[in-house]
C-alpha cells in the first residue's frame, strides 16, 4: 500500500480545500450559522497547515507530511462530527459527514505506511531469568 505521491496530494489539499469553503453554497445549505462556518474554516485550515507543509505545495515549509496527514484526519474527524458538535444535525449533515469521512480516509490512507512499528519481543527481557541447563 504505496501512500498518495505528496505532489499530488498537495494539489489534493488545495482544491479539497477550495471544494470545502464553496460547499455551502454548492450544496445549498446554510443561514451563516454553524452548518455554513464548519466547512469555511476547515477550508482554510487545509490551506493554512498546507502552506507550512515539507512539501511540493507548502511556501513556508517546515511542517513534516506526518504531522500533515495527521491534521488531515482530525480536521476530517472534526467536519464529520460537527453535525452533532454544534447542533445543526437537524438542518443538514450528509455532505459534512461524507466530506470528513473522504478526508480522513485519504490521510488515513496515506499515514499508515509511514508509521514505524517495532515488533515486540517477549522472549528478550526473560533471557536471563530463565536458565536451560
Amino acid at each position: 500500500m504505496l501512500p498518495l505521491p505528496t505532489r499530488y496530494h498537495a494539489i489534493v489539499d488545495y482544491s479539497f480545500s477550495l471544494f470545502l469553503m464553496l460547499a455551502p453554497a454548492i450544496f445549498g445549505f446554510g443561514e451563516a450559522e454553524a452548518e455554513t462556518i464548519v466547512p469555511i474554516v476547515a477550508g482554510m485550515t487545509i490551506c493554512f497547515y498546507s502552506f507550512f507543509t515539507k512539501y511540493e505545495g507548502g511556501l513556508s515549509p517546515f511542517m513534516s507530511i506526518k504531522l500533515h496527514y495527521f491534521f488531515d484526519i482530525v480536521v476530517g474527524l472534526l467536519v464529520a462530527l460537527s453535525p452533532w458538535l454544534f447542533g445543526f444535525r437537524q438542518i443538514v449533515y450528509k455532505p459534512h459527514v461524507f466530506i470528513g469521512i473522504a478526508f480522513m480516509l485519504v490521510g488515513g490512507y496515506n499515514l499508515w505506511p509511514l508509521i514505524k512499528f517495532q515488533k515486540l519481543d517477549f522472549h528478550r527481557p526473560l533471557a536471563g531469568l530463565i536458565r536451560v541447563d
